[in-house]
């Protein structure tokens, strides 16, 4: 009832209450995703929802019926980028540019493109010597 109600009255409506900082969290996030499109490819998915809590994305999900996010939510929990910024910056990517490497390796990965270091070092080295 209490959920409905944050709904209805909108984010300010928490502002009084005693929730705790990963509870205000939650509702500030599933307010600000509400009126958002959900995107029906995992590399838009993946761009637009982020940074946002697992708990946040798969309440979105079951609240709009979306089950591509729920998949994305899944596939998200499994996936890990094996190279790190030191690894980037030592083949050449530049520091202002390894945020976008590092979401172009998640969404590769989600897509079952690459599988391991191996494979996001050679797909880093193509894509430099392309430039």
């Amino acid at each position: 009832m209490v959920l409905f109600a944050l709904f209805v009255t909108g984010v300010d409506s928490i502002a009084g209450l005693s929730l705790t900082k990963n509870e205000k969290k939650f509702f500030q996030e599933i307010f600000s995703m509400l009126n958002k499109n959900i995107p029906s490819n995992f590399r838009d998915i993946h761009l637009a929802f982020k940074n946002y809590s697992d708990r946040s994305l798969a309440f979105l999900s079951i609240i709009k019926g979306n089950k591509e996010l729920m998949r994305y939510l899944k596939k998200r929990g499994e996936i890990s980028i094996e190279v790190n910024g030191t690894t980037l910056m030592e083949l050449g990517v530049p520091t202002e540019e390894i945020g976008g490497y590092i979401d172009e390796l998640f969404v590769l990965k989600l897509l079952g493109k690459i599988k391991n270091k191996e494979d996001e070092v050679k797909y880093i080295k193509r894509i430099l010597t392309q430039r």
